[in-house]
């Protein structure tokens, strides 16, 4: 691996301290698929892709787990995804037609006892 490859997979790493003390790092979405891409290629062993670039080898086990499992999610046709969003735009809009429903019906029933219908 060049040095000017490092340099660019170190840059997308922010480096985070917690209240305890310990350092850790936050990677970038870019560079977990770039890791996880390789380990599903399966060209090298995880132990070498690790080596590679710094991470441990239960975060490359869990970065590949998730892209097998979430990749698909890729692919999803932008009619079904919009369809879902439709649709809990709708489900919002119900659920606050039903509580204005209800506040008419707590008037009403006010104004029915006070006016004495």
């Amino acid at each position: 691996m060049s040095v000017s490859n490092k340099s660019s997979i170190k840059l997308s790493d922010s480096i985070i301290t917690n209240k305890s003390g310990i350092i850790r790092r936050k990677h970038s979405k870019e560079f977990k698929f770039k890791v996880a891409l390789e380990a599903v290629k399966e060209l090298k062993t995880i132990a070498a892709i690790c080596k590679e670039y710094a991470v441990h080898e239960s975060q490359v086990n869990g970065w590949k787990k998730q892209l097998k499992e979430s990749g698909a999610i890729i692919f999803e046709d932008a009619a079904s995804s919009s369809k879902v969003s439709r649709e809990s735009e709708l489900e919002a809009k119900i659920s606050k037609l039903n509580e204005y429903i209800g506040e008419l019906a707590i008037e009403n029933k006010f104004f029915k006892k006070n006016l004495n219908f």
